[in-house]
Order: C-alpha cells, then structure tokens, then sequence
C-alpha cells in the first residue's frame, strides 16, 4: 500500500491538499454547500486531514483507523447530520481531483490506488451509517 501513502506524502509537500480537496468538493453539487453552512472551516479542514490520514490507515487494517472512520459515520448518519449517502462519491471524485493536482508524479496507477484505498473506507464508512440508521 505504499503507493498512495508515498503519493500523500508528496501531497503534503505542497501544502495545498486540504484546501483543493475542500474547493473542489464544495463546488462538486449543489446541495453540499447546505452541510458546511456555519461550520468552522479550520476545524473542517483538520478534520478532513485526518480523514485523508484514516483512509491510508484504515486500508491497511489498522484499528484506531477504523474507530475514527466509524465515529465520523455515526456523525455523518441520520441520527445527526443526516449527509445523503451519494454525497461520498462527490467526495470521492474531489478528493481525487486533488491529489491529481497536488501530486507531482501522479499516474493512473497512482489514481487506481486511490481509488482502491478511498472505496474501501468509503465502503466501511457507509456500511457503519446503515448500520446505524438501522438501530444497529
């Protein structure tokens, strides 16, 4: 798994991930701009870092990882934020876009890792949201 965590690393570099990936995402549907209304966009943003940081973790089984990636699903669920599950892919697509910006030596293989690492914890993290809407 050292692809995307190498291609993170030199993401990092240029300091501008969180913020693109932020952008991009917020300009990606219309309906997302309804969930950041009043959120304090620096604590946003350090959330979304580790977001990023989780995902690397999360697919390579680490277990704080996962508690972290469930916690913000139970946020992200019906029973507070209520964020349609749909909206994932928005921030799929986005978090992608960014790193094809951020990363200097991206590559389609370095996009693939991406991908393969972002729907494995985007898989989790809706699955835990069902879970929960569920009463589980």
């Amino acid at each position: 798994m050292a692809e995307p965590r190498d291609s993170y690393g030199r993401c990092l570099l240029t300091k501008a991930l969180v913020d693109r990936h932020y952008e991009i995402f917020l300009d990606c549907h219309p309906e997302i701009h309804r969930f950041f209304d009043g959120t304090d966009v620096a604590k946003y943003k350090r959330m979304l870092r580790c977001m990023h940081t989780a995902l690397l973790l999360f697919a390579d089984g680490d277990e704080l990882a996962r508690q972290n990636l469930r916690r913000v699903a139970r946020k992200h669920s019906s029973w507070e934020l209520d964020v349609p599950e749909e909206l994932y892919e928005f921030w799929l697509t986005s978090l992608i876009d960014a790193v094809r910006e951020c990363d200097p030596e991206f590559s389609p293989e370095v996009e693939k890792a991406w991908h393969e690492v972002a729907r494995k914890g985007i898989d989790f993290f809706t699955a835990v949201a069902r879970e929960i809407e569920d009463g589980g």
